[in-house]
Formats: structure tokens, sequence, C-alpha cells
């Protein structure tokens, strides 16, 4: 049996969903394009990771003074990896997630800047 969701959730506010459409537009520009070869070579370029960090997708929760957008709501990490996960290049999308996920945070709680 399939259910239908009829409300919308209550979880994200506008600047949740404005993310929702950054993420998807840049699925759609950097990363299906690419998501077969990326396929067969068993990696993604790099120029992802620069363009998801333009797109203001990568390093969004690193602290504005050292050049992230301060960003602490762990809803936006969610809203991109629920839009990540609906793609056919989730796969290559991954390491965009778990930087912002897992990386970033080490850097920003684990370490000192001098």
């Amino acid at each position: 049996m399939t259910h239908a969701i009829s409300a919308r959730r209550s979880l994200y506010d506008g600047d949740h969903e404005l993310l929702r459409e950054t993420v998807r537009a840049f699925i759609d520009k950097h990363a299906a394009p690419h998501a077969e070869r990326w396929r067969a070579e068993g990696k993604v370029g790099r120029e992802l990771f620069r363009e998801a960090a333009r797109a203001g997708i990568l390093g969004f929760n690193i602290p504005e003074e050292y050049g992230g957008g301060g960003v602490t709501d762990f809803r936006f990490n969610a809203v991109i990896g629920e839009e990540f996960s609906r793609h056919p290049a989730s796969d290559g999308l991954a390491g965009v997630g778990l930087s912002n996920d897992i990386v970033v945070p080490y850097f920003t709680d684990l370490t000192t800047t001098g």
C-alpha cells in the first residue's frame, strides 16, 4: 500500500526550501551530466567540490570568520542529504555530504588557529 503525504512537513522553513532549490539546480548542472563517467572511473572530479563550495552547498557550516557560511542549523545538512539521495548521481555526491557532516566538524571542533 502506498501512502501519500498530503500535508507539508513543518520541519523546514523557507530558507531550507530555497537551499533545496539550489541543490536541485546544482545537481542538474554539475552532477547529472557527469554521473555515468564518474561511475565508470570510480571517482568524481575535484571540480564537483569547487562548484559545491561556490554554490554554498559545501562548507556552509564553516564559521564565517574562516570563510564559511556560519550555518549551525543541521536541517540544512538534512535538506542536502535528501536532495542528493533522490538523484542517480548520488553515489558521486556522497563526498560533499560527508565533508559537511563529518570532515568540517572535525576541523572546526578539534583544531586551533594558532
